[in-house]
């Protein structure tokens, strides 16, 4: 898998983001070149990487002129696209920021590399808890329909289409990968950014947990080194694929919490709150497709992941704001 990496450009945006830092490391560590882009300046965690050399930092916006023109972008090969502007729970506030940031910045971006540079394959992590809506059946396959009840899934929805055209007409080639709930080292407990951080940085703090509606509803929540394998084994894929990438198995809200408890060692005290109307009442991926094509499935279990998350919490802690 890492050797069909070693010496080529991956161009990454949204780099400085819990996902973005685990794949520019992982690529780093493949031999990969990595052109990074994000609005944010670059992490120490990355500025100390041994591969650091093969390191080129853009900070900037992807929708912006000075981003889309520069030359270093131009030598990517292949592109990480996990760049987004808004929260699935905000993106129906402000629907046309979204289309504008999300959907029109991505495609310029991706047209001006393909015009311009050596563009041969796109990543796009789209979302896998939005872009399928109200499931008619769980575990969710590929096939579900898609009928978005979000402006972030419509958004995420609309640049699948577009990568299938831009695979018909220019011969570009892509990779769709549907993500379910990412967690592990590295995500920060900000609203909207991961149940699981929250539950684990109130935990360790002490407060109470935060829980939508009764607690029922239920997701699917899958390590971040499993996510990042499985976007780079879509990488180095020969042909263009969509697949969902989970745990394959649902979880509630109120078993998370006793999870969470097993992992910390003690009780935790919850504070329920009104359900919000973007969520749907449960999103559990079916992961077949990614297991047959991309020879994928799930090594970490969640126990272990919490683990590795809340050790990862304790050692941050008193840096993090609430």
């Amino acid at each position: 898998m890492t050797d069909a990496l070693e010496g080529r450009t991956a161009a990454v945006t949204g780099a400085a983001g819990f996902m973005g830092q685990h794949l520019v490391r992982q690529l780093l560590g493949a031999g990969a070149r990595v052109v990074a882009v994000d609005l944010a300046p670059l992490p120490q965690e990355l500025s100390s990487h041994p591969n650091a050399n093969g390191l080129c930092w853009l900070q900037g916006a992807v929708e912006s002129e000075s981003i889309q023109e520069a030359a270093e972008l131009r030598q990517a090969d292949l592109l990480f696209h996990l760049a987004c502007s808004l929260l699935p729970s905000a993106s129906s506030q402000a629907v046309i920021r979204d289309v504008r940031e999300n959907l029109l910045g991505s495609l310029a971006l991706i047209e001006r590399m393909r015009l311009q540079g050596n563009l041969q394959r796109v990543v796009l992590p789209s979302s896998g808890g939005t872009i399928y809506g109200l499931p008619q059946t769980t575990p969710i396959g590929e096939t579900h329909p898609l009928e978005p009840i979000c402006s972030y899934g419509v958004t995420k929805l609309a640049l699948e289409q577009y990568l299938h055209i831009f695979e018909r007409v220019h011969g570009l080639t892509f990779a769709a990968v549907r993500i379910s709930n990412p967690f592990g080292p590295g995500q920060l407990p900000r609203p909207g950014h991961g149940v699981v951080a929250a539950f684990v940085s109130a935990g360790l703090r002490h407060e109470p947990l935060e829980i939508w509606g009764d607690g029922s509803i239920t997701r699917d929540y899958i390590f971040i080194k499993d996510v990042i394998d499985a976007l780079i084994l879509a990488a180095v894929h020969p042909q263009s694929l969509t697949v969902n990438v989970g745990s394959g198995e649902g979880l509630s809200l109120n078993a998370l919490r006793r999870q969470v408890e097993a992992c910390l060692g003690y009780p935790l005290v919850c504070h329920h709150t009104k359900a919000r109307e973007v969520d749907v009442p449960a999103n559990v991926l079916g992961i077949q497709r990614a297991k047959q094509a991309l020879g994928w499935e799930p090594q970490t279990s969640l126990g272990e992941g919490l683990a590795q998350t809340a050790r990862w919490m304790r050692l941050h802690l008193s840096h993090i704001k609430n």
